[in-house]
């Protein structure tokens, strides 16, 4: 994720769903964006672009210093592929950064570690 910060707002800059997908706003309305995209992609059982969203949250999250926040992210898609039995590798991936975020190492190296570990979302 890139942030930069013009007249008071973030501009975040995201892949999801494979496209480069810019967020502008305040990073609680950019959380809000990326939490009700989260949760679409895991209605739809699209748990690849859920964890690419998930990862994303998580960093913007850890920004905003709401770590509190981000357990509820990982036990959802947690249930999500438990229940589906597939897809594992987007909890590992949404694991690792996680991990750096607890650790307090580099969010930007942990989350480029963690979308390349996961294959192109599916699209639906």
């Amino acid at each position: 994720m890139i942030e930069n910060v013009q007249h008071g707002q973030r501009t975040h800059e995201i892949g999801l769903e494979g496209k480069g997908l810019v967020l502008t706003g305040l990073p609680e309305e950019v959380a809000q964006r990326l939490d009700r995209a989260r949760t679409g992609f895991l209605r739809a059982g699209a748990l690849v672009a859920a964890a690419h969203a998930s990862i994303e949250l998580v960093l913007v999250l850890a920004g905003m210093g709401r770590r509190d926040r981000i357990q509820p992210v990982i036990d959802e898609l947690r249930r999500a592929v438990r229940q589906v039995r597939r897809h594992g590798e987007a909890l590992f991936a949404l694991y690792q950064v996680t991990n750096a975020v607890a650790l307090g190492t580099d969010l930007d190296e942990a989350a480029a570690g963690a979308l390349s570990r996961l294959p192109a979302p599916e699209t639906r």
